[in-house]
């Protein structure tokens, strides 16, 4: 134990072991095949967080690569109606990383983060 029990759980001591972890298994050869997964670990490494879900930017590189193609709710604009999982929505607002979004089956508002993939339907549809 190098650090004891006096570092925080995921501050300045974390993330360098995490830089060094990332190097060690070679990582970064693998995403040298996207430049654009490249660029954004890249970014990400500079200041790692302890969640990958958190960065837009490194959620839109890897989402190239999902088998399931979709939308992201920023990309509605302000109103539009949407399903995501099994639930409607209206769009709402737009915070920093999350949306104010009304369940219209329950009429209650739920934030989503703006990287979810969602399904954009024609209010005449609902």
């Amino acid at each position: 134990m190098q650090h004891k029990n006096r570092v925080k759980p995921h501050g300045k001591e974390w993330k360098i072991n995490f830089r060094k972890l990332y190097y060690a298994f070679h990582i970064d050869e693998e995403f040298s095949k996207d430049e654009q997964i490249e660029r954004v670990v890249a970014e990400e490494l500079k200041n790692p967080r302890a969640c990958s879900g958190i960065d837009v930017g490194v959620e839109r590189a890897f989402a190239a690569h999902d088998e399931e193609q979709g939308i992201y709710l920023e990309q509605l604009p302000e109103g539009a109606y949407f399903v995501f999982g099994i639930h409607h929505y209206q769009k709402i607002e737009t915070r920093r990383t999350r949306v104010v979004c009304l369940n219209l089956s329950n009429n209650r508002k739920y934030t989503i983060h703006k990287a979810a993939k969602i399904e954009w339907v024609n209010a005449k549809r609902l």
